[in-house]
């Protein structure tokens, strides 16, 4: 009874500086995903020039990273509602975010692979909180609206990642790192 009450009383409440500051929040860790998701895409020509991979390897690295996404998000809703969503959500973004930039510091293909599977597993792991939590915290009446802004503004990372990708990764031999 308790619960269906905490709900209905979630429901009546009116969008605050709260929801809106956890729209931004959440926005910004999905345009950092969205982001980091088509980094390997833009960068991966770069690296077949200055390691000689060849395109089956950087397949093979691609496949991998989402075998990361699958265990990503598999574990992610466990680990929520251990640790509590905000906490966890908190936590992959940061785990995610190490690995993303320790991808940067990769001296060869396996250490980018390790690093690129624990960066998506990561990602993952940090949509399914997210989605979660925006749909937990947000009166029902919004809670669909906020959760299209989220990702519409997550999206834009994709094509940022883009154009900044196509100016920098031609410059040097090091600017795939950035």
């Amino acid at each position: 009874m308790q619960h269906a009450n905490a709900l209905n009383r979630l429901d009546r409440l009116p969008v605050s500086r709260f929801h809106k500051v956890t729209l931004l929040a959440v926005s910004f860790a999905y345009f950092f995903e969205f982001a980091d998701i088509n980094t390997f895409a833009t960068t991966a020509p770069k690296l077949v020039d200055l390691w000689g991979i060849s395109v089956d390897q950087v397949a093979y690295v691609t496949s991998l990273s989402f075998v990361g996404m699958f265990l990503g998000s598999v574990v992610a809703g466990t680990v929520a509602d251990r640790l509590g969503r905000k906490r966890t959500l908190l936590l992959t973004t940061l785990f995610f975010g190490v690995f993303s930039f320790a991808s940067a510091f990769s001296w060869d293909l396996v250490s980018l692979t390790v690093f690129r599977v624990l960066t998506s597993a990561g990602l993952a792991a940090m949509t399914v909180v997210a989605v979660i939590y925006v749909n937990e915290m947000y009166p029902s009446a919004v809670r669909g609206k906020y959760q299209a802004y989220a990702i519409v503004i997550g999206i834009c990372g994709t094509p940022v990642t883009n154009l900044v990708a196509s100016g920098v990764v031609p410059l040097a031999d090091w600017t795939w790192r950035l």
